[in-house]
């Protein structure tokens, strides 16, 4: 990092790795986005000395503040930009699949892929895959402090079970007994990471089947909170998620994968949340292999959970399960007695 002075230049600090983009805070110190680090760092202008602020980053570029005070970046490799609280760590991506991927788009390597904030908070991205400008405006979410504070805790169907085999509905359409426990897990993610414990036939008094990982953040370009489902990477690393929950405290969007078309959007409604997957957009493979559609539909109230998961076949029929033509119905429980 260099200072000019006429036509004198200064060194200000050195050992940075690969430095990008700039942004002024002070007049005693900037911010730097190191692209082979994937950092973002404090450097002073009067020593150089340097302080990493953030990692973990896809070849940071360029870099601006908003309004709130947080920074706001450019990750050409998820072809992404990202809003960072540097005293809380605390990260919201704001936008994805942006046409900025070095690969994707045949970019230079050292593409400066620029980022602008105005005073209203509008963001406008430079993008050299097709040449263009972008703007991202921000949309206040749905409260998402009440919507995980609804969605912890048990939840049972077995009031909806019990009503239609007393009304005589046939196997093809009852619906099996399901139990879910919602763990609300703290994670190096923004947002909540869920572990939810799944139950069979007995619900929460009997046998665990297994442990499925969900995250929820809020998208400040949708005015909506994404839902993800979560598949980590190295499993084996750890260990029984049945037995201890410990080892996802480290967790980070590195570790997991997760299919961007394969998420639903959760809106604010009078006194409940709805969500959904985008139609038709969910592609994924079944366990025999074949390509599938997943069509999903939720409904969260104070006391009861809706859920449709819907299974379709590359031509949009639907593939027949118990109960499928129908919403699961969960009402929530205080003890597995119930």
């Amino acid at each position: 990092l260099v200072r000019l002075v006429g036509e004198k230049v200064e060194d200000v600090a050195s050992g940075l790795k690969e430095p990008v983009a700039l942004l002024l805070e002070n007049d005693t110190s900037v911010l730097v986005t190191e692209m082979a680090s994937g950092t973002i760092s404090r450097v002073s202008l009067s020593n150089g000395s340097r302080t990493e602020l953030a990692s973990g980053l896809h070849d940071p570029r360029g870099i601006a503040r908003l309004p709130d005070g947080r920074v706001v970046v450019v990750e050409p490799g998820p072809g992404s930009v990202t809003a960072i609280d540097l005293d809380s760590g605390q990260r919201s991506e704001l936008a994805r699949g942006l046409p900025i991927s070095i690969e994707d788009h045949d970019l230079p390597d050292n593409a400066p892929l620029g980022i602008a904030v105005t005073s209203s908070g509008a963001i406008y991205v430079s993008c050299g895959g097709d040449n263009s400008i972008v703007k991202i405006t921000l949309k206040a979410p749905p409260d998402f402090e009440k919507f995980s504070t609804w969605l912890t805790g048990q939840w049972d169907n077995v009031a909806q079970t019990r009503a239609e085999a007393e009304q005589g509905f046939s196997d093809a359409n009852k619906h099996p007994r399901y139990a879910m426990d919602y763990v609300a897990v703290d994670t190096g993610m923004e947002g909540q990471v869920f572990a939810i414990h799944n139950y069979g036939a007995e619900g929460l008094a009997g046998e665990l089947t297994r442990v499925s990982l969900h995250h929820f953040f809020p998208d400040l370009t949708r005015g909506t909170i994404i839902h993800e489902f979560l598949f980590l990477k190295e499993a084996e690393r750890w260990g029984d998620l049945a037995v201890s929950l410990a080892p996802l405290a480290a967790l980070t969007r590195a570790d997991i994968n997760s299919r961007d078309n394969c998420r639903m959007y959760w809106r604010e409604r009078a006194g409940h949340f709805v969500g959904r997957t985008e139609e038709g957009a969910c592609v994924t493979q079944s366990f025999t292999d074949n390509p599938i559609r997943v069509e999903g539909y939720g409904e969260l109230w104070p006391e009861r959970l809706v859920r449709h998961d819907m299974t379709l076949n590359m031509s949009g029929r639907t593939q027949p399960r118990p109960g499928g033509e129908t919403p699961e119905l969960f009402d929530r429980i205080t003890s597995p007695g119930e």
